[in-house]
């Protein structure tokens, strides 16, 4: 049976996360009843990660098995004649059996957006997260280092994350600063359920000058417990899925 790997874009304002549900609007589920529509035959959508209620994409890599005789390229011109304009696909490829959109990865990047500056803008609402007080940028990439390589990020995820190992190797935690947007860019083999969202909001806690270095690592070695604001999901985007050529 064919299978076919989709690489999407999407804005996530609209939908309460990828996984379906039941009665709520999801990634997966319009995927998976406009996959079935066009072939007339049930078929399941597998995504290479949960993104949350909020949070968008801009290669968010899926596949699917059918046993349509379609193309991938008619399989992307007839997903794009009906999905709904916030979500697109933009790339489409035949891929081997053994081919897993999320077993087979092999790292995930993510980047999250913050607008710093003392007033809001209707344009970025959806996909920033606006601080309206000076963000420290040096500290925070001071911060940001202390993050890289591998640790415990058991202090960093949900408390409804049912992960059963918290060890991860971050390899990137860039932060970068344009103008009045600040871009922190995340990349590792896989990530704690809101791993990334904590990460920032210690962050900008730190920008804030509200804890300090020492806090911070303190923090992440479990001896110190102060609590910090959890970055909203709007400013959050999965950029790219790598996998082995």
């Amino acid at each position: 049976m064919p299978r076919i790997k989709l690489t999407l874009e999407y804005d996530g304002t609209q939908y309460f996360g990828w996984q379906r549900q039941p009665t709520l609007p999801t990634i997966q589920k319009v995927l998976e009843d406009k996959t079935s529509q066009i072939s007339q035959d049930r078929i399941q959508v597998i995504g290479a990660g949960r993104t949350d209620a909020g949070v968008h994409a801009k290669a968010q890599v899926a596949h699917f098995d059918t046993q349509s005789k379609m193309t991938p390229l008619m399989w992307q011109r007839a997903l794009n004649g009906i999905l709904p304009p916030d979500i697109s696909v933009i790339k489409t490829e035949k891929v081997p059996q053994h081919f897993h959109s999320r077993y087979s990865a092999i790292r995930k990047c993510y980047q999250y957006t913050i607008l710093n500056r003392s007033f809001p803008s209707p344009f970025s609402r959806n996909h920033a997260w606006c601080i309206f007080s000076p963000l420290n940028v040096s500290k925070m990439r001071k911060g940001a280092d202390m993050f890289k390589g591998k640790h415990d990020f058991n202090s960093f995820r949900s408390s409804s994350c049912n992960a059963k190992h918290t060890l991860i190797t971050l390899r990137r935690l860039d932060i970068d600063k344009k103008g009045e947007f600040i871009f922190l860019t995340f990349e590792a083999r896989s990530f704690l359920m809101h791993m990334v969202r904590h990460l920032v909001g210690y962050l900008v806690t730190l920008g804030q000058e509200k804890i300090t270095l020492k806090d911070l690592k303190g923090f992440l070695n479990g001896s110190f417990q102060k609590h910090s604001q959890t970055a909203p999901p709007h400013g959050l985007c999965l950029l790219h899925v790598k996998y082995p050529k």
